[in-house]
């Protein structure tokens, strides 16, 4: 049997090498940067995780924060690939924690729900929040089961197996279910269709009294992936009562910073319209300084309560920015 010229072994492997090399350069010079985990998986090759993750915020920069917090997601599948689990020391809080959820989904989706336990440890380790933690299980969860009602179902029975008491892995299933961040590529968030604005928790009969506020919270988040207006929101919110319909507009107040550059006159043009009495519009511009400083953005946080001039909500919206207070309440 004729052996292969060493020659020709060369030549084939520097062909295969030189392939390689043009395949990454064409993935990073062809895609946008954020906007593809391919981009990302060259970036982290070439500069590291932490630098790759530096261009990231520089990249995304000034753009609304849903966008980051999409974009962040793709990083954080990029980053798992590269890395795996231990890639999550290189995530932080800014974005929305949207490189956490994404890791740790990815996690989920390779090792199963068994893992979920070890990742809330190993997230834990890396964020000084643990909600977090488990609201990136959420996310993760429920990505692994599916995005049907029946694997709602499923994801919420797998985080009640955690100790998680505030249920803040039931707040990332069920924004995961509205906003579906996870899938690549990107798609629509759910639809709203004949089942109403209300079908989300509507259809669950079985949620803890925390589980159910969590839904009613990401309510105005599905509304206004869907085009629904603040004011309309505003009147959507109105089926509910007392703590119920304090947590659905402080959903609201939470889509004002998601939807935007963060801008109190935004945020206090939106809560305004969406809102009848004084004490639904403190609630809901409080809402939105938690979720700024939820996320480290402590100066705009504080920012948020300028838009209150009376001591008394000035106070209670800076409990807000000082995480003091939570929205939705299920601290209490």
């Amino acid at each position: 049997m004729k052996r292969t010229p060493y020659f020709l072994r060369y030549v084939g492997a520097a062909l295969a090498f030189f392939l390689v090399v043009w395949l990454g350069i064409f993935a990073y010079t062809t895609q946008n940067p954020g906007t593809s985990a391919a981009y990302w998986k060259v970036r982290i090759a070439l500069v590291g995780a932490e630098r790759a993750y530096g261009e990231l915020a520089v990249s995304i920069a000034g753009m609304p924060l849903i966008v980051q917090h999409r974009r962040a997601h793709r990083f954080g599948e990029a980053l798992y690939a590269r890395e795996g689990v231990d890639g999550a020391v290189v995530c932080d809080k800014r974005f929305f924690y949207g490189c956490f959820h994404q890791l740790i989904g990815e996690a989920i989706a390779e090792h199963g729900v068994a893992v979920a336990s070890d990742l809330a440890a190993v997230c834990a380790r890396a964020l000084p929040d643990v909600s977090a933690c488990f609201h990136s299980i959420g996310h993760g969860l429920l990505n692994f089961f599916g995005y049907d009602e029946e694997s709602l179902n499923d994801a919420l029975q797998a985080c009640r197996t955690l100790n998680d008491p505030k249920a803040f892995c039931s707040s990332g299933v069920f924004m995961e279910y509205v906003l579906r961040t996870m899938l690549q590529p990107e798609t629509e968030a759910l639809p709203i269709e004949s089942g109403g604005r209300h079908a989300v928790c509507d259809s669950l009969s079985n949620l803890s009294s925390r589980e159910r506020l969590w839904c009613i919270f990401w309510l105005p988040t599905w509304w206004a992936a869907n085009h629904v207006s603040y004011p309309a929101q505003g009147l959507e919110c109105r089926r509910y009562r007392a703590e119920e319909l304090s947590t659905c507009i402080e959903g609201i107040g939470k889509m004002t910073v998601f939807d935007a550059k963060p801008s109190p006159d935004f945020t206090g043009r939106a809560c305004r319209s969406a809102t009848r009495s004084q004490q639904e519009y403190v609630s809901c511009v409080s809402a939105a300084a938690y979720e700024l400083a939820f996320s480290g953005y402590d100066e705009a946080a504080s920012d948020m309560c300028t838009l209150l001039s009376v001591s008394e909500e000035w106070s209670l919206c800076a409990q807000y920015a000082a995480k003091e207070r939570m929205a939705p309440r299920v601290d209490r």
